[in-house]
């Protein structure tokens, strides 16, 4: 292998790498925009929150500000 095949090989992975390098940073422009916009701005993860079990099926407090059942 000569010189001048060695210069094109080296040329042609100089190439590339900055081929990789522009995708590297049109991609982090890219989240960086789509983190700034939206709804979900910002979020990587979403959760549903579910009550425990025992608050689900607790009854509420009895209310105190009704009289007796029979209403005297």
């Amino acid at each position: 292998m000569g010189m001048e095949e060695l210069g094109r090989k080296l040329a042609a992975l100089k190439d590339i790498r900055r081929s990789v390098e522009i995708a590297m940073e049109k991609k982090k422009e890219e989240e960086a925009a789509a983190a700034g916009s939206g709804p979900s701005a910002g979020v990587s993860d979403c959760f549903l929150l579910i009550p425990a079990p025992d608050q689900a099926t607790e009854a509420p407090p009895p209310s105190t500000t009704l009289g007796p059942a029979g209403g005297v």
